[in-house]
């Protein structure tokens, strides 16, 4: 998965009321290394790796020498750190921020069994939901797609978004790869 894939992967665990699991390293996208288990990590081994902070020995985790690590750090040159990802807005690392501020602020997107599904079709996309007052929109395709109507009204401005998305007079309209919460012009579970 790429940044955006990630991005929009996020946005949609941390607006479900369930309650999210993040792991250190995948909120700025650290990779999987191919690695042999170690006292029995097995599959989890390779993503248990050395965080990478910034761009010096070792990604910033340690000064000692590569071969007296527990485990290897990434070694492709492009390996995310968390130093690079704060000096930019659109990071990995600042759109998981956003949405876990988003979430701890408003009690109707925390664990609150309040999911009600507004648009759904079976291998269809986007897929549009109600969490109380807000209305989240997921379009996770290569393309525009464009739901003719809602069941219920938004005020047009987005609480929070990756991509763009609109709503004009009640049809909603998503770009590729795009996510937007809406605060809808009712309050709580009322329509």
């Amino acid at each position: 998965m790429d940044q955006r894939e990630l991005s929009l992967a996020y946005a949609l665990i941390f607006t479900l009321p369930d309650i999210p699991f993040l792991y250190y390293g995948d909120e700025t996208g650290m990779r999987y290394l191919p690695l042999p288990s170690k006292e029995g990590g097995y599959f989890r081994t390779g993503s248990r790796t050395p965080m990478q902070w910034n761009s010096g020995a070792n990604w910033g985790f340690s000064d000692a020498s590569a071969e007296k690590l527990y485990l290897p750090v990434d070694s492709a040159a492009d390996a995310p750190t968390v130093e690079a990802q704060e000096k930019s807005p659109a990071s990995l690392l600042n759109t998981v921020r956003a949405l876990l501020r988003l979430r701890h602020a408003e009690a109707d997107l925390q664990a609150e069994p309040n999911l009600r599904f507004l648009y759904v079709k079976k291998g269809r996309r986007p897929l549009v939901y109600r969490r109380g007052a807000f209305v989240i929109a997921l379009n996770p395709s290569p393309v525009t797609e464009t739901i003719a109507a809602l069941p219920v009204r938004c005020n047009g401005t987005a609480v929070f978004s990756i991509g763009n998305g609109s709503l004009v007079r009640g049809k909603c309209v998503l770009e590729a790869q795009s996510f937007v919460i809406w605060r809808t012009e009712t309050q709580g579970n009322a329509d």
